[in-house]
């Protein structure tokens, strides 16, 4: 079975994103996050357009967690699934403005591949319609996602939308994960809202020490999960 698949029911998960350009840096901060518990690996865009999908079985080997390959598929969904898996992704993301053939496409490659889907909402117009339309075309995780460039522009980042995470949750009943920003004190309202997966990346990949700033974002989520 999928491995990420089988750590689904201990969510909520953190998803590290390794958002960086050189693979040197990714593997320097993917070997901290060894043996922590509900802790999985993402290569991110940026690091797969530079280095390749190589990049995904080398992450692999040191941190021995699943790992997601951001892909931000947007056409050729059976071909880019054929690839990421072949590289050793467990999942990969497909983009929730594709067309619906990419998205049925997208289905049929996570059943022959065994590999999750995950459907990303970054820079829809309509995110509870595109939402319900990725549920209905078989998406496993629907990613509600602040794209680096709005956060930068706008200041908007992703603890913000805990309400439209809720109402995509109760929905869609997919597993939700959320991305853009996230730092520890936004996480536990995250969680509150349904959130399954926290997707945190500049917080871990750009502190001196990426295994605390991992270990200080499951504080929160624990945290989260034992108050009301």
């Amino acid at each position: 079975m999928n491995n990420l698949r089988k750590m689904l029911d201990r969510k909520p998960l953190l998803q590290v994103a390794l958002d960086v350009v050189r693979l040197e840096d990714a593997l320097r901060i993917a070997s901290q996050l060894r043996e922590l518990n509900n802790v999985y690996v993402e290569a991110g865009t940026p690091l797969i357009k530079s280095e390749g999908l190589r990049v995904v079985r080398l992450i692999k080997a040191v941190t021995e967690t699943p790992v997601v390959a951001d892909t931000k598929t947007a056409d050729t969904a059976l071909l880019e699934a054929r690839l990421a898996t072949q590289a050793g992704a467990d999942a990969y993301t497909v983009l929730a403005t594709a067309p619906k053939e990419t998205l049925l496409e997208a289905k049929k490659a996570a059943e022959e591949y065994d590999i999750l889907l995950m459907v990303d909402l970054i820079h829809s117009t309509n995110p509870l319609e595109d939402s319900r339309r990725a549920a209905e075309h078989g998406a496993d995780i629907i990613i509600v996602h602040v794209g680096i460039d709005v956060q930068q522009r706008l200041g908007l980042t992703a603890d913000r939308l805990a309400e439209l995470v809720s109402k995509i949750k109760s929905t869609t009943r997919k597993l939700v994960a959320v991305a853009g920003g996230i730092k520890p004190e936004g996480i536990p309202h995250l969680v509150k809202a349904g959130a399954d997966i926290l997707i945190v990346g500049g917080y871990i990949t750009k502190s001196k020490n990426p295994r605390q700033a991992a270990l200080e974002c499951l504080e929160a989520m624990q945290s989260s999960q034992g108050t009301d």
